[in-house]
């Protein structure tokens, strides 16, 4: 299982890792089979369940708005991942620098 640990980035911008509230989720399952023309298997499945916890920064030091953040959690049958992923962020130019 995965430990407890900290979320956090040192960005660009500057640390993006305290006042954080969660201010959505959302779940959702995956089914399907494809066919792959080589390999072990000719069939592979990609089953999961999803859940996307969406974090923002408290407004503080004269931001209107605070940075924003998925975590996007991913079970299989036998297996688990999770990735980050930075939306458009309010009056930011589409880019983010993680140090």
């Amino acid at each position: 299982m995965v430990a407890p640990s900290r979320l956090g980035f040192l960005l660009g911008d500057g640390r993006l890792e305290r006042n954080l509230e969660l201010v959505g989720q959302s779940r959702r399952s995956f089914d399907e089979t494809w066919e792959q023309p080589r390999g072990e298997r000719r069939l592979t499945r990609n089953h999961y369940n999803e859940l996307r916890a969406s974090f923002a920064e408290k407004p503080a030091g004269g931001r209107k708005a605070g940075r924003r953040f998925d975590v996007v959690f991913r079970v299989y049958d036998d297996g688990v991942g999770f990735r980050y992923e930075f939306p458009a962020q309010p009056g930011g130019d589409g880019e983010v620098r993680i140090r």
